[in-house]
């Protein structure tokens, strides 16, 4: 079975894995089964100087952003099909028809072969194209309980009629890492 892992499933991964710090003998009694579990790098976030954390390894200006067929879900529908669909998001494209009760393919076939910008998206899916995302599925995949003891919150617009999201950290980078070994969660958090 082959395990197909792109960036978006990378932190789904590291949730089954074992903590490398656990196996290394930093931990005191940890189980003797977890000695044979696979062990992988953990996932590094930093600081970004602001408090905020992001995906150093992230490189925003060589990221592929999806066309809106593919965002749309799209992809490999029949023509017939492709018009059905396309009656329910007509809003997004009423500004490229000429008549909104009467429209051609033709009319939007650029448009949907074109790619999106962030503010096409949501305000958490746009960020999840910046070094910002990662820390932010991060967040999500977490409880709330482990999210208050690690320190983090999540940040949606940092003042009025601002576009950014993105997961604030309130801990030393020191508790912060000792909290997430704690919980055998396999991320480090290093200083920007």
């Amino acid at each position: 079975m082959s395990l197909d892992v792109n960036r978006r499933n990378f932190l789904k991964l590291i949730f089954t894995t074992t903590s490398a710090a656990a196996v290394s003998g930093l931990l005191p009694h940890w189980p003797a089964e977890a000695l044979s579990r696979p062990i992988m790098e953990p996932v590094e976030f930093t600081d970004d100087g602001y408090g905020y954390l992001i995906d150093p390894t992230m490189e925003y200006y060589d990221t592929a952003f999806p066309t809106f067929r593919e965002w749309l879900g799209l992809e490999g529908l029949t023509p017939r099909q492709l018009k059905k669909q396309l009656k329910r998001e007509e809003r997004r494209f009423e500004h490229l028809i000429s008549d909104s009760g009467d429209w051609d393919m033709t009319e939007i076939q650029a448009w949907l072969d074109s790619d999106l910008e962030p503010e096409d998206m949501g305000l958490l899916e746009g960020m999840s194209y910046t070094p910002y995302g990662p820390p932010i599925e991060f967040y999500e995949q977490i409880s709330p309980e482990d999210s208050y003891s690690i320190g983090l919150t999540l940040v949606e617009g940092d003042h009025p009629g601002s576009s950014f999201a993105g997961v604030q950290l309130f801990n030393t980078p020191r508790d912060t890492n000792r909290e997430l070994q704690r919980l055998g969660i396999n991320v480090v958090v290093r200083e920007g």
